[in-house]
């Protein structure tokens, strides 16, 4: 049997990947430019530039929004590390909202102890315990470690429209020519 918890998601941590979104607009608007050097020459645009369209065209908040289930991965991760054993919670319902997760009941009480015998209670004690973890630096580091991993993805390979991203590039190295 399992019960139903949703995994917590700090104010610190949506402001650690505001940061890490900037981190990879300039990592990737390097890495870019580089690239462009070698093909254009002086006429290819430069990190700052590059920059300018990522922030053009990539809306944080669809970034954070579809690295929900990155968060959600790495928290499972770093419970399953700070427990000492692998919870396996699972996404719940349709929709499978990333932040509502299923967790056995064995391991719910093995996590908080044999004390909270309501349903609700166990879960509100497996729920309290994520929110106590969650203040532990090294827990939230390790959470942010996973989600920093697809960040420069997410910028570059699934939010960014490449076609309007290369269309606004060559007009911008068109005005360069001029």
């Amino acid at each position: 049997m399992s019960i139903k918890i949703k995994i917590p998601l700090s104010d610190w941590l949506v402001a650690a990947f505001h940061q890490e979104i900037e981190n990879s607009y300039s990592l990737e608007s390097e890495r870019i430019a580089a690239e462009e050097s070698e093909k254009h020459g002086d006429e290819g645009l430069d990190a700052d530039e590059i920059e300018r369209l990522f922030r053009d065209l990539v809306c944080e908040d669809e970034i954070i929004h579809a690295a929900e289930p990155d968060y959600a991965e790495g928290f499972v991760r770093e419970c399953s590390v700070r427990a000492g054993f692998q919870l396996n919670l699972e996404p719940t319902g349709k929709a499978k909202n990333v932040l509502s997760r299923a967790i056995k009941r064995s391991v719910a009480v093995r996590l908080v102890g044999r004390d909270f015998s309501g349903r609700n209670d166990l879960a509100s004690a497996v729920e309290a315990l994520f929110e106590e973890w969650l203040e532990e630096e090294a827990f939230k580091s390790g959470i942010l470690e996973y989600v920093a991993e697809s960040t420069d993805a997410l910028v570059c390979d699934r939010l960014l429209n490449a076609r309007q991203f290369e269309k606004r590039a060559r007009s911008m190295r068109k005005k360069k020519r001029a």
